[in-house]
């Protein structure tokens, strides 16, 4: 059985405490007797449907707080959405992918774990808006979370850091572990049919720059850096490739 809310939980205690207190007034003749007058004649019937009264108006309220209290949790849900995800993407928000990944990080130094991170850019990204307009170049930005999102391990994480850069955090994963994932992503995004308003086809690459712990002094920051760092290797080495440091 469901546990009951705050506010679910006052209103059943209230109304039960009422309906108790009706038939105490029918059965002690309560006001009667505080007030010394005669005492009246026991009326069940007139308690019996003070009493389905209360139910019926219990039931109402308790049906409107249900309502109400569900639309409340929809739209805070919503509100946590929006905040912790990128909402043309999907993926994290830079924020929220940065506090996650700290966590990671943290964690597998304790443990002395393996922590890869990862950052991908697309290549001549601005191409694209320019030749073909903004809302093909979200269109291919959505397209490309879908493809990563989609062949990253369930623990690992996505987020966009800004404009065509993604972050992804390889939980548990050495450096040749984050290769493969990111080779995978590469031959499905290679594949992805990708086309402008006039029926034009897209193609448009992407690289990546690759970095895992190097020992225990490490900080997530220092791991970034060097992540960012074999991405513009990656760049000045031709782009449409994967470096690591």
């Amino acid at each position: 059985m469901k546990r009951l809310r705050g506010s679910q939980a006052w209103l059943l205690t209230g109304y039960i405490a009422v309906i108790v207190f009706i038939w105490l007034i029918e059965f002690l003749d309560l006001p009667h007797t505080l007030l010394g007058a005669e005492s009246t004649t026991l009326n069940l019937e007139e308690a019996f449907l003070e009493t389905i009264f209360i139910v019926i108006i219990w039931g109402f309220s308790w049906s409107a707080i249900r309502y109400y209290e569900g639309q409340w949790i929809k739209a805070t849900a919503e509100l946590q959405k929006l905040a912790f995800t990128d909402s043309l993407t999907g993926a994290l928000s830079r924020r929220e992918f940065l506090t996650k990944a700290e966590k990671e990080f943290l964690r597998a130094q304790r443990f002395d774990r393996p922590f890869t991170c990862g950052i991908i850019d697309l290549d001549a990204f601005k191409s694209i808006n320019d030749n073909f307009g903004h809302l093909i170049g979200d269109k291919v930005l959505a397209a490309f979370a879908q493809v990563a999102l989609n062949n990253i391990r369930q623990q690992d994480f996505i987020g966009r850091l800004g404009g065509d850069e993604f972050g992804i955090a390889f939980v548990e994963a050495e450096r040749e572990d984050a290769q493969i994932i990111i080779q995978r992503i590469h031959e499905q995004w290679d594949k992805t049919n990708l086309l402008s308003d006039d029926g034009a086809k897209l193609t448009i690459s992407f690289s990546a720059g690759i970095s895992s712990i190097h020992n225990k002094n490490d900080e997530l920051i220092d791991c970034i850096r060097r992540t960012d760092k074999a991405l513009y290797e990656a760049k000045q080495r031709g782009k449409n490739r994967i470096e690591y440091v």
